[in-house]
């Protein structure tokens, strides 16, 4: 469900997307990874609340091309689509506005969508997600377009038929039905018409994070819900983990394939625009042949018309004065409308303001905490100093005493030397018989001391290298702890920065 061919796992391998170049930069790579949003789904079933719209862009992989966004949308509202947005049941607002402007620019990307009245339904969620960030609901509504509604583009203006088979064919491998009547309006909203918001967020977290085929079971696992139901927060994960049940059982067996790819950067593709089928001509000539009957009897009524003339000339009058009265009445509507229209916008800007000071909120706290993370940070450095003070100056003492101990040494020997030296000359005199064996022996001893002098002597020079090489080697861990911490104030500096 979640493997090759997903959401989830193409957007895992586009480590340089913009939304994940963000988050390694705030330390928060592991939000966006493949094992995080499989288990995040799994345990679930749907992302943060606070997160989802930041999560969708992830999953989309959206490429943000302004250029070409900009020359589809600064157009003038097209002509094509200006009926469309009446089939939703909202009255002219600014969510309307910002609906009737993106309807335009998928228009003028592709002129065939103008004949889809399923469009306005299949948008208004995303629309009221994202908000006024325009080009981000544009280039969602674009990939769901290109990779799940590709198949129905066939069928424009009916349902797509072969979908709706094979979510028939799903249901009745499973003991139930999907008529038309029930599984369409499912589907052309992505449950939009048949769930509540909490619910509908659900399901559309599950199909964007899925392979595109997921749709369709999951619109046969709705239908095998009692007749007249809506998806809630009662039955909304019963009717996901069904649908990942029938997912997983007969995959393989659907001829539905296709695997999600995310829309280019730099440009928007091109759609192939489908001729219209013989059979939708056919149908379209009994429609002009009707509308000629209708001419023809129409014809046939002009006489009566005609003296009809008289009276509808006595009741114009009547008329005009009543079509006065009517445009009062709609002028005072319409400067109804137009203060709850302001009324609207000074409620979205409070929500705006209130969502900027509760993101300077945050900030400010973020702030607090590296600053007391920085002290905190400085006091073990100061307290590890310290240490390393007391156990240098702890050697430096054991040092000089085992030095002195060898200094008294080689004075001693110097002394015993000596001390020598005046028996020899003693002796010399009492005992001359045995000078020359005495004058031998005494040689090769005071060669011995001597050697042991010169020991003395190089080690306690090897003692005082030891010395300066200790302290080289303390100057250096100082040069290097100093580079450190130089080197993570400028990386704390540059978090701060960001």
């Amino acid at each position: 469900m979640f493997g090759k061919g997903s959401a989830v796992d193409s957007a895992s391998e586009d480590i340089n997307h913009h939304v994940a170049v963000i988050a390694k930069k705030l330390d928060l790579e592991a939000i966006f990874s493949k094992k995080t949003l499989i288990d995040m789904l799994n345990k679930k079933l749907s992302f943060p609340e606070e997160h989802r719209d930041i999560m969708w862009r992830f999953l989309l992989r959206l490429p943000l091309n302004h250029e070409q966004y900009m020359t589809l949308s600064s157009q003038p509202i097209h002509p094509l689509i200006r009926t469309l947005p009446n089939s939703l049941p909202i009255k002219f607002s600014v969510v309307s506005h910002r609906l009737m402007r993106l309807l335009s620019a998928l228009v003028y990307w592709h002129p065939p969508l103008a004949e889809c009245d399923w469009l306005p339904s299949l948008i208004y969620p995303f629309l009221c997600i994202f908000g006024r960030d325009k080009i981000v609901t544009f280039e969602t509504i674009m990939t769901i377009i290109v990779n799940w509604c590709g198949e129905w583009l066939n069928f424009i203006p009916n349902p797509p038929i072969t979908i709706l088979s094979r979510i028939d064919k799903i249901a009745k491998d499973h003991g139930g039905q999907a008529p038309q009547k029930r599984a369409w309006p499912a589907l052309r909203s992505f449950f939009g018409e048949v769930a509540t918001t909490t619910s509908a967020k659900m399901m559309l977290d599950n199909i964007l994070s899925s392979r595109p085929v997921f749709l369709e079971y999951l619109v046969a696992s709705y239908c095998l819900l009692k007749d007249g139901s809506i998806i809630d927060e009662l039955n909304v994960k019963h009717v996901i983990n069904r649908a990942r049940v029938y997912y997983e059982k007969d995959l393989d067996e659907n001829p539905n394939q296709i695997v999600f790819n995310p829309l280019p950067k730099g440009y928007y593709p091109t759609l192939p625009i489908v001729v219209k089928s013989q059979m939708w001509r056919e149908k379209e000539l009994q429609r002009i042949r009707k509308e000629a009957e209708a001419s023809m009897q129409q014809t046939t009524l002009v006489t009566e018309i005609e003296k009809e003339t008289a009276k509808i000339e006595r009741q114009r009058r009547s008329w005009m004065a009543e079509r006065a009265f009517l445009r009062q009445i709609e002028e005072e509507q319409m400067e109804e409308f137009r203060r709850r229209e302001m009324e609207t916008l000074v409620k979205e800007n409070q929500v705006e303001e209130d969502m900027l000071n509760e993101r300077r909120d945050k900030q400010l706290k973020r702030k607090i905490d590296e600053e007391n993370a920085i002290k905190e940070w400085e006091n073990d450095t100061k307290k590890v100093q310290e240490e390393m003070k007391n156990a240098v100056d702890m050697r430096r003492g054991t040092w000089a005493k085992w030095l002195s101990l060898k200094e008294e040494a080689a004075k001693l020997a110097h002394d015993e030397v000596e001390m020598e030296m005046d028996l020899l000359e003693e002796r010399e005199v009492a005992h001359e018989s045995r000078l020359n064996e005495h004058n031998e022996t005494m040689q090769k001893e005071i060669k011995s001391e001597q050697q042991m002098l010169a020991d003395a002597i190089r080690r306690g020079q090897e003692l005082e290298e030891e010395k300066n090489e200790l302290r080289e080697t303390l100057e250096r861990a100082r040069r290097r702890q100093a580079e450190k911490i130089v080197a993570k104030q400028k990386r704390l500096l540059t978090a701060n920065q960001i």
